[in-house]
């Protein structure tokens, strides 16, 4: 994470620029080993198999079998993606932006209806409500520092626009998606 960084103070003060970069895996740490083991044991296996049938045959396998395998390489290539750090999220007084491989999205800070923090089957999320009804959320895989950090943010964004920032602490899976509904709904009555 990059140190907060202050923009021209002005009559009001400027709120810092933070930059949070999500961390090595974004998942639990059974769902890290589990995919580490498909991405690491299945196309060792393959390899071995093709290479086997190749020593005992002394040909290489049919096109079919070498077109299967250059798909299932394709297809972990792409799911190891889930494993980098790649996600970028800025928050500034004009605009929040997230920024992934292949996309960026961000929506204005005076967009911005509803923020609240959650908690909820090992996850902690931050998430602003725009005024479309569309959520975005980030801290999933960041420190608890930057998770901190990100709130006090938020907080000040929340006071400084008249917003009420709302903290629902740790709850069950079912009652988090329940709050991203209300909070959708309060945000641009019949969103959802």
């Amino acid at each position: 994470m990059e140190k907060p960084r202050t923009g021209g103070e002005d009559d009001h003060g400027a709120m810092p620029t933070l930059t949070i970069k999500s961390r090595f895996y974004k998942g639990l740490p059974g769902e890290f080993g589990r995919h580490l083991f498909t991405l690491l044991v299945f196309p060792s296996g393959t390899l071995f198999f093709q290479l086997e049938s190749m020593a005992t045959r002394g040909v290489w396998p049919s096109p079919t079998v070498s077109l299967f395998n250059l798909g299932i390489g394709a297809f972990l290539t792409v799911a190891a993606f889930g494993l980098m750090p790649w996600r970028t999220v800025v928050l500034s007084e004009a605009e929040v932006s997230w920024s992934e491989p292949l996309t960026r999205r961000s929506v204005e800070t005076s967009a911005v209806r509803r923020i609240f923090t959650v908690s909820y089957s090992g996850k902690r999320l931050h998430v602003l409500v725009d005024s479309l009804g569309d959520d975005r959320d980030f801290g999933d895989s960041i420190s608890t520092k930057e998770f901190q950090l990100a709130r006090e943010w938020l907080r000040t964004l929340a006071s400084r626009r008249g917003l009420k920032y709302n903290d629902y602490g740790e709850v069950p899976k079912i009652r988090a998606f329940e709050i991203y509904k209300e909070e959708r709904e309060r945000a641009c009555p019949g969103s959802t």
